[in-house]
């Protein structure tokens, strides 16, 4: 299949905590049963969605088909000990870190950490998937497999969302530089990842470069930028949030602190994305008016295709809130409510096998029913043999 040599497909991989499992059952069924492998992409992630990104571009050469299966199997075979400590002293010691800083904090210059869980099993389960191989990252971009890889995550102090980028040498991709955003080429370590991934006050913060990080879906009111500035001209972003079609109705009682944040994180992680693409959407319309202009790197269309879920990914995660240990649930239930009220708190902390399991086949029966869309933004994409 013969296309234009301009032609650069992104793939988005947003954050959203466990729902991040997702994004797997949506490109397991492109890359497994429509053969849909793009000759050297750009994949670009945050959050949770930096981890996905990262193994992928780690394992291309075995092929993205069978990468996207064994990233199925590390997500299905997770318990929330890999991620975080959930034992009653690290919980304690978590709290009691707040109340600490909250109290006696405010006397002494040097702070404790501040953050509600301890993710060092995380930390060890990466350093020991990665790590193993991590060369092969920097080889797999540097023969062209991988055009590019971005990671996302937003510094303390400026505020600032950085996309730290590596790309194959023969790109011509540049550090760029915009208002509350800006991308940076270096060569991507697992501390990027982390730093992309750290939740404020959940999850502790990354130093990185003299600078510490937070996760990069904070203050990320474009998202779908770094993929343009990356030169993409076809983006397939996979979103963790469905279109409402109920009616929701407004709390009769006072909120729990579990919805609270709930909806906090909802915020964080799900609706810029729908904003950007409005945005995106109508940036394209004007372009095919100006029709006398011809496109260049700086003014060019972009083709967006969406695959979101058809089921509410919050509701579908309550069967499995059983998996969690005690002293976790304990602490949960002191928030608020671990019923509908407050399911969209615990799918982005229920890091479960199972639940994995149920997100991957929902990812897969959302990208089957999109088929003939999906079949249509890579009609004119450089495919693998």
């Amino acid at each position: 299949m013969e296309t234009p040599k301009k032609e650069r497909v992104a793939f988005m991989l947003a954050g959203g905590g466990a729902r991040a499992a997702y994004q797997l059952g949506v490109l397991k069924y492109i890359f497994t049963e429509l053969k849909c492998i793009p000759v050297s992409p750009i994949i670009l992630g945050t959050s949770a969605g930096a981890i996905n990104a990262f193994f992928l571009a780690l394992r291309a050469h075995e092929g993205l088909d069978k990468a996207i299966i064994e990233l199925c199997d590390l997500w299905s075979h997770l318990t929330v000990n890999n991620i975080y400590r959930t034992d009653p002293w690290s919980i304690i010691k978590g709290i009691g870190n707040f109340l600490y800083n909250f109290t006696l904090g405010r006397f002494i210059r040097e702070r404790h950490v501040e953050s509600l869980l301890d993710t060092t099993p995380l930390y060890l389960m990466l350093r020991k998937v990665f790590e193993e191989d991590h060369h092969h990252l920097h080889k797999n971009i540097e023969e062209g497999l991988i055009q590019a890889v971005g990671i996302s995550a937003m510094q303390y102090g400026t505020a600032r969302t950085v996309t730290f980028f590596e790309s194959s040498p023969h790109s011509g991709l540049k550090e760029w530089e915009r208002p509350r955003r800006e991308g940076r080429q270096t060569k991507l370590r697992l501390k990027h990842v982390l730093a992309s991934a750290a939740i404020p006050m959940i999850f502790p913060s990354v130093k990185l470069e003299n600078s510490y990080y937070a996760d990069g879906s904070v203050r990320a009111a474009a998202p779908l930028s770094a993929a343009i500035q990356l030169g993409a001209t076809k983006i397939l972003a996979i979103h963790l949030a469905r279109k409402s079609r109920e009616q929701l109705k407004p709390l009769a009682h006072y909120p729990s602190v579990s919805q609270i944040v709930g909806m906090l994180f909802n915020t964080i992680f799900l609706d810029a994305l729908d904003f950007d693409l409005r945005v995106l959407n109508r940036i394209n319309h004007l372009i095919s008016l100006v029709s006398h202009i011809k496109p260049n790197e700086d003014l060019r269309k972009v083709d967006v295709t969406i695959v979101r879920p058809s089921e509410d990914l919050g509701l579908l995660s309550l069967p499995y809130k059983v998996d969690l240990p005690k002293s976790l649930l304990f602490l949960l239930k002191g928030l608020g409510p671990t019923d509908r009220s407050a399911a969209d708190f615990l799918s982005y902390l229920l890091f479960d096998g199972r639940y994995a399991q149920a997100l991957i086949v929902e990812g897969m029966k959302d990208a089957r029913a999109n088929r003939e869309e999906l079949l249509r933004f890579f009609s004119e994409v450089h495919l693998k043999e």
